[in-house]
């Protein structure tokens, strides 16, 4: 499956309809906008375009001048957003297995997120990372930080002596001044990093969650892993994210990811096969693209680079780089910033065509859904 064939629940879009009516603007029409139904303003249980919700975000945000858009939302939202899984994390029994869950299961929610428990980055075994891997990120940062809110809000739900977060980091720079950032997390935030990631303190990650119920825990399990064999189709997909969110971490090998997956190794083998992919190729694309996007987003020394990706030596990723690019990577870093300079967010084939609908509609001058008023004119 790729991006293009990806799914959300509209529970995404809680509190999206009180937002836009506060700023002004006609909820219903901004829906219809990004082709979806305006039923999902009202209902959980809706299987929404990934595309389509994240593009309606950032166009929204631009739109309507609200470039803490995703921020707000996370603020309308809880943990229950997740549906059978948010039950499953309060009757965990401690926080290591309600963050294996959320690992394992965070997909039943959306298709385009994949969530993985890290070492820390500074390799202090006193906290340990969070990250949310979301393809495509770059070019949807109200998703990101809409994402890191719920995954910040749902670990709260678990209670305060087991989650206990001491730092928030984004790929993205700041959308908002940074105060706003710190004013929600209430803990230091920081930009531009590799990928977007909780840090936080390792100590109760083995308490006892209090009050859980292990007949709720196997009954909301029971239900996410029917919902989850409908999307085996999307076993690319899957992989794909459980290679984001480890890559230069730990060494993913097939046997260990399928267990994420909760599918036996020669059943993913099969199943990428059936779907054109083998488990090489597939670290490779995304190995290529977390280079192109370190390179050209950050300024990361290419020694970091190397050992983001999983690379032993830099002179891997010269070779690397040369065989994807015919360049080195000194000159994808020059090339790619003056292509970002020249065309800002170069979309992939997949969503091009999909953007490219939502951003005419909503820049149409005669269906101007940024305020009510304007949609009444147009309506009569």
């Amino acid at each position: 499956m790729n991006l293009h064939a990806m799914t959300v629940q509209s529970s995404s879009l809680r509190g999206y309809a009180e937002i836009v009516s506060e700023l002004g603007g006609d909820p219903e029409a901004w829906i219809r906008t990004a082709f979806l139904p305006p039923e999902a303003l009202t209902r959980d249980d809706l299987a929404l375009p990934v595309i389509a919700v994240g593009t309606l975000l950032e166009v929204t945000s631009k739109r309507l001048n609200c470039p803490d858009l995703g921020l707000r939302l996370s603020t309308h939202q809880d943990e229950s957003v997740l549906g059978p899984l948010a039950l499953a994390l309060q009757n965990a029994a401690t926080g290591s297995e309600a963050l294996d869950l959320a690992s394992r299961f965070l997909r039943v929610h959306s298709q385009a997120l994949a969530l993985a428990v890290v070492p820390d980055p500074e390799l202090d075994l006193r906290r340990f990372g969070i990250t949310l891997s979301i393809p495509m990120s770059r070019f949807v940062p109200q998703t990101v930080d809409l994402g890191i809110g719920l995954i910040h809000r749902a670990c709260q739900s678990i209670g305060k002596t087991i989650y206990r977060p001491l730092e928030v980091r984004f790929s993205h720079p700041p959308l908002v001044a940074v105060e706003v950032y710190q004013q929600y997390f209430n803990i230091p935030v920081s930009f531009r990093h590799p990928q977007p990631m909780i840090v936080a303190d390792s100590d109760g990650l083995d308490r006892p969650i209090a009050g859980s119920d292990s007949t709720l825990r196997d009954r909301a399990l029971a239900h996410l892993r029917r919902q989850r064999l409908g999307q085996l189709d999307s076993v690319t997909a899957d992989a794909r994210v459980a290679i984001e969110g480890t890559l230069g971490i730990e060494t993913l090998t097939l046997r260990s990811c399928a267990e994420l997956m909760g599918i036996h190794e020669r059943t993913l083998q099969r199943r990428l096969a059936s779907e054109g992919q083998s488990w090489e190729s597939l670290i490779a694309e995304v190995r290529q693209e977390r280079v192109y996007h370190l390179l050209t987003e950050t300024s990361l020394p290419l020694s970091h680079v190397s050992a983001q990706v999983g690379f032993a030596e830099q002179s891997a990723l010269t070779r690397a780089s040369r065989r994807w690019w015919g360049l080195t990577p000194s000159a994808v870093r020059n090339q790619g910033l003056t292509d970002a300079c020249l065309y800002p967010h170069p979309l992939p084939t997949d969503m091009r065509a999909v953007v490219k609908k939502i951003f005419n509609r909503a820049c149409s001058d005669d269906n101007d859904p940024g305020s009510t008023a304007a949609t009444r004119t147009s309506a009569s």
